[in-house]
């Protein structure tokens, strides 16, 4: 652990390991499930891929999706640096006679992979708790090991959704003039059709590398956000070719109404998520009223 930010989250996941694997399960009343919404996405994309030698999610967590992936009888792992996550996602595994499953306590940037030897390369609740420097690390580690044309699926917070949350993360995106550039993209993904034209996007600059951020149930201070076009400038960067978005956690209402009307939320979502399912085509115009997005990027 060389900073605050991945201290804190080592903290809270070794903690909360259980209480987390109680979300992935959907075990919270009336809460949407975005773990389980960001896992559906990865398993969606393993399932139309034609080839799936070996798939690996980082930051496993509780290994919902090793398990998963597991099931459709394609050897997966699951590395993450919570030892308390491991444990549980070992004991999941041993409880369901999931032989084609594997789980590692290691960080990424420790953990040894042979190049070109994936197809499907996962990292949900990932990007948001790692420096910068250490996701172009990582996109470097994702690059060699993937075979040509595998997929690299990455699931973020969205920063287009601070124009619509209204809250502190509005007022700080106004207060630095970033409104205007966000809006743009927002308009632009209403109509989007090639991916590649996130690109062309003048999009919003980065955080800065010590932001810190208002607290939505996890007690970690610092947790990226990003845009759509700047994640697909990142990738493109580092020789990925963005295939396709999907919207996570849907917001037909405000946060602060959600917070007062859980129930009305949780319909809301649940249904808008449910039409995502059938009108694949209609995903993008729903990405900036929804609080995260998955991007599922190929290796060139």
């Amino acid at each position: 652990m060389d900073t605050k930010q991945q201290q804190e989250t080592l903290n809270y996941f070794d903690a909360f390991a259980k209480d987390w694997k109680e979300k992935a399960q959907g075990q919270k009343v009336a809460k949407v499930n975005v773990i389980s919404q960001r896992n559906n996405y990865v398993l969606e994309v393993v399932k139309t891929r034609v080839k799936n030698s070996k798939t690996l999610d980082v930051g496993c967590g509780t290994g919902e999706l090793v398990h998963e992936i597991a099931k459709l009888n394609i050897p997966a792992q699951g590395v993450d640096f919570a030892n308390e996550m491991i444990k549980l996602a070992k004991e999941i595994a041993s409880k369901e006679n999931l032989a084609n499953t594997e789980f590692v306590c290691a960080s990424i940037f420790d953990f040894k992979i042979d190049n070109n030897s994936l197809d499907v390369i996962s990292a949900n609740g990932f990007l948001e708790y790692i420096s910068y420097e250490q996701f172009d690390s990582f996109l470097a580690i994702a690059y060699n090991a993937l075979q040509k044309d595998g997929s690299l699926v990455l699931g973020s917070r969205n920063r287009l959704f601070n124009i619509f949350s209204m809250n502190e993360y509005t007022s700080n995106e106004i207060a630095n003039h970033n409104i205007e550039k966000l809006l743009n993209e927002a308009i632009l993904l209403t109509k989007l059709i090639d991916p590649s034209d996130l690109l062309k996007i003048d999009a919003v600059p980065l955080e800065k590398p010590d932001a810190t951020h208002g607290n939505t149930g996890i007690d970690v201070s610092t947790r990226f956000q990003f845009t759509p076009a700047q994640l697909a400038k990142m990738l493109d960067a580092k020789g990925f070719a963005v295939k396709e978005l999907c919207p996570i956690h849907i917001h037909g209402v405000s946060p602060a109404f959600a917070a007062g009307h859980k129930e009305i939320h949780f319909n809301v979502s649940n249904l808008l998520s449910q039409v995502t399912d059938d009108d694949k085509a209609g995903r993008n115009k729903l990405i900036p009223s929804a609080s995260s997005f998955m991007i599922h990027a190929v290796k060139k």
